[in-house]
């Protein structure tokens, strides 16, 4: 889990990030993948733009 990755490796933080597919169910099936990548795309583009230094998001949303 994102929890793990965070605190689970000492001397390490891994930032986690976990993009949720819609539906109705646990596995909602191959015809979301189309939809989930097309409506994810901007968010994964960010997180590589940002990989060198991922605090910038929160200094970001804080506005400095």
């Amino acid at each position: 889990t994102d929890d793990w990755m965070y605190a689970g490796m000492p001397g390490r933080k891994v930032f986690g990030f976990t993009f949720e597919l819609e539906g109705s169910s646990f596995y909602p099936g191959a015809a979301a993948i189309g939809p989930a990548v097309k409506k994810n795309t901007a968010a994964a583009l960010y997180l590589v733009g940002i990989a060198d230094d991922l605090y910038q998001a929160s200094r970001e949303a804080a506005g400095f």
